[in-house]
């Protein structure tokens, strides 16, 4: 008995109906795949965050749509080489088709395992990372606060001074047993990271008021608050060196990213010691991507689409980070959002509190930690809750 070949021919335009009906298909899923199941999306990333981080990375995509292509590519031999139903395992055995769907299986299987393999490692570097962000954020919450620019500190002649980002107020710290130190990073004309809020809060070697950024050598003869040493980068990784538990939260003001993998790429084994704090959403994926997998978001300059109740979903199921920062006027007029964050079991601070009595009242209310100046037994040990 003879055995012809089905009849069934595929054409390239029946081929492009398929690939663009694929291609529409992934694009919508993708879309909206979050809005229309967003309730499951909270479920996931609360209850299963590690293995929910795994599954909407770009890599899984990817080679989610490649299995798909080549499941697609099977079809279409199996189509075209298709015999009647009674015979067509005993052809397919001894056929070209048969070669063709062996091979495309073959190449199914190989990517289902590389997606198996790389979803695995993803789970679990994820679960590692959030073990890691979970001990930082236990320790910021036993101990309350997240020192503001350096602390504050009060020199031998009864001087308060506060706000520095100065050599003074960061021994001072130090020796306190303060170890969660947020600085403002900057860089000089020459391109050299230091530790300023701005230009203005420095005296040059002329006691005047820089009008623009200074070079390094020249910022290195300049004084804080009248006489205190000024902060450089080299400064804070010869502190962390010396104190192997030490955070610094990197506030850095301007042309973040590139500044960011600078302080990377200077000192690589003391980036997870870095806490970068960013201010808009996209800042989160570049400065992951440059490797910090320590972050803490601050809100103080995000937009209106940044603060919804869907981007805050969105951002906890991504990144596992270190907590979320608002500014004191939310507690009156982003009620909700608070609320929202609150709901996604992401640890949240506020800035900047000074008052003990303030103190206690936000951390009562549900606050992780507040920014301060207070250091040592100026901050009351009966403020944070246990």
């Amino acid at each position: 008995m003879k055995y012809k070949k089905s009849q069934t021919k595929i054409s390239v335009k029946e081929i492009c109906i398929y690939l663009v009906a694929m291609a529409v298909m992934t694009t919508v899923f993708f879309m909206f795949a979050e809005t229309w199941f967003r309730p499951v999306a909270v479920y996931l990333t609360l209850r299963y965050r590690s293995l929910y981080h795994a599954f909407t990375t770009p890599e899984w995509q990817a080679m989610a749509l490649a299995a798909s292509f080549l499941i697609l590519i099977c079809n279409i031999f199996l189509k075209r080489w298709s015999v009647s139903s009674r015979m067509q395992l005993r052809v397919l055995k001894r056929s070209f088709a048969s070669c063709i769907m062996k091979t495309g299986w073959i190449l199914l299987l190989m990517v289902m395992l590389v997606m198996i393999v790389v979803t695995v490692r993803r789970i679990q570097h994820t679960a590692m990372q959030m073990k890691k962000a979970e001990i930082i954020q236990t320790s910021i919450r036993e101990q309350g606060k997240i020192l503001h620019a350096a602390g504050r500190f009060t020199d031998e002649n009864g001087v308060l001074h506060s706000y520095t980002n100065s050599v003074e107020a960061m021994e001072n710290s130090l020796k306190q047993g303060e170890r969660y130190i947020e600085v403002d990073v900057r860089t000089t004309s020459d391109g050299e990271l230091v530790c300023i809020h701005g230009w203005s809060y420095i005296l040059d070697e002329n006691g005047n008021t820089p009008e623009s950024a200074l070079s390094y050598d020249e910022f290195t003869r300049c004084t804080t608050d009248e006489y205190l040493t000024p902060l450089t980068w080299e400064d804070v990784t010869e502190y962390m060196r010396q104190y192997p538990d030490l955070y610094i939260i990197a506030d850095v003001k301007l042309d973040r990213l590139n500044n960011y993998k600078k302080i990377a790429a200077k000192d690589p084994d003391l980036q997870d010691r870095v806490i970068a704090q960013v201010y808009h959403r996209k800042d989160i994926d570049d400065v992951y991507e440059a490797g910090y997998e320590n972050i803490i978001f601050t809100l103080y300059k995000a937009d209106m689409e940044e603060l919804s109740d869907y981007a805050m979903t969105q951002l906890a199921s991504r990144i596992p980070m270190i907590g979320i920062t608002v500014p004191k006027r939310f507690v009156k007029n982003e009620q909700h959002l608070l609320e929202t964050i609150a709901s996604l079991k992401m640890p949240y601070y506020i800035h900047t509190i000074d008052k003990p009595e303030k103190i206690k009242t936000y951390l009562e209310s549900g606050f992780d930690a507040v920014y301060t100046n207070l250091v040592g037994d100026d901050f009351p040990s009966d403020v944070v809750p246990e």
